[in-house]
This record gives structure tokens, C-alpha cells and sequence, in this order.
């Protein structure tokens, strides 16, 4: 019987979710894009698909280019909980298989905030996000973003 019992406890532990992030405890955000971009609101649906690289082209023809904080990042858990729905350990779960089946590769990653806002004002075709309280500077704007 205790044998039954460790073995479900174990099974229960390895198998147990992982604990639900507090929504009001993450850091509100803003999506950028290049000033040259027409666009000026997407859906979080089109979005994320922008993200994991499901729509690759702007409607004017041109290169999509998403930008991301690394995966330590509080902002970037607060993105993907709130775009994609699932946390930066499911998106980066998505992107092993993709790097492995040879299908995509995930975007470029950059440690600071600051280095997005220059990819994004670099890149024509580029979207990032930063803090909602970040100060931008540069050649970018901000989307609105819809459900």
C-alpha cells in the first residue's frame, strides 16, 4: 500500500501543472512597429501569429521581422501570456520543434528593451514590444491592439 501511495504521490508531483501566473502581477506592454509600417493595429490573434511566424508578410508585400526580449524576462512572460495565451516555456517548446522539424526558426532575441526599440527603428518590416512606461525614441510607434 505505501508503494501505491508513493508512486501516485510521484505521479502527481511530475505530472502536477505548472502554478498559474497572477495576471495583475505582470508588466503591462506596448507593440512597436517601424514609423514607415501603414499599419496601425493588429488583433493579439494576429499578433501572435506574427510571432511564431504563421503570417510572414505585411499587406504592402513586404518582411515581417518580430523582435523578442529573451526568455528571463518578466515582459516577455506578460507578452506571451497575454498574445499567445501560454507561457515563454511553451513558446520555446513550439520553436524546438520547428528548429527540429526544419520548418522556421525563432525570432532574434535581445537582452534589453532599448535594443528592440533600435531593431524595430532599424527594420522596416520589424515588431517588437517594450514596458507600456518605456520612453520610445526613434523612428517607431506604437500599434493599438485589439482582442
Amino acid at each position: 500500500m505505501k508503494r501505491v501511495l508513493i508512486v501516485l504521490v510521484v505521479a502527481f508531483c511530475l505530472g502536477a501543472p505548472a502554478p498559474l501566473i497572477d495576471a495583475q502581477s505582470l508588466p503591462d506592454f506596448r507593440v512597436i512597429v517601424n514609423s514607415r509600417n501603414s499599419v496601425d493595429s493588429l488583433s493579439k490573434d494576429e499578433i501572435s501569429q506574427i510571432f511564431l511566424k504563421k503570417i510572414k508578410q505585411w499587406s504592402d508585400g513586404s518582411t515581417m521581422q518580430p523582435v523578442d526580449l529573451n526568455p528571463d524576462s518578466p515582459l516577455r512572460e506578460a507578452f506571451c501570456q497575454d498574445v499567445h495565451g501560454r507561457s515563454v516555456a511553451s513558446i520555446r517548446s513550439y520553436w524546438q520543434r520547428m528548429i527540429f522539424s526544419g520548418r522556421e526558426v525563432p525570432a532574434p532575441e535581445k537582452a534589453t528593451e532599448t535594443e528592440v526599440v533600435q531593431f524595430v527603428a532599424s527594420n522596416p518590416g520589424a515588431i517588437g514590444y517594450v514596458r507600456a512606461s518605456s520612453q520610445i525614441a526613434g523612428p517607431v510607434k506604437v500599434l493599438k491592439v485589439t482582442d
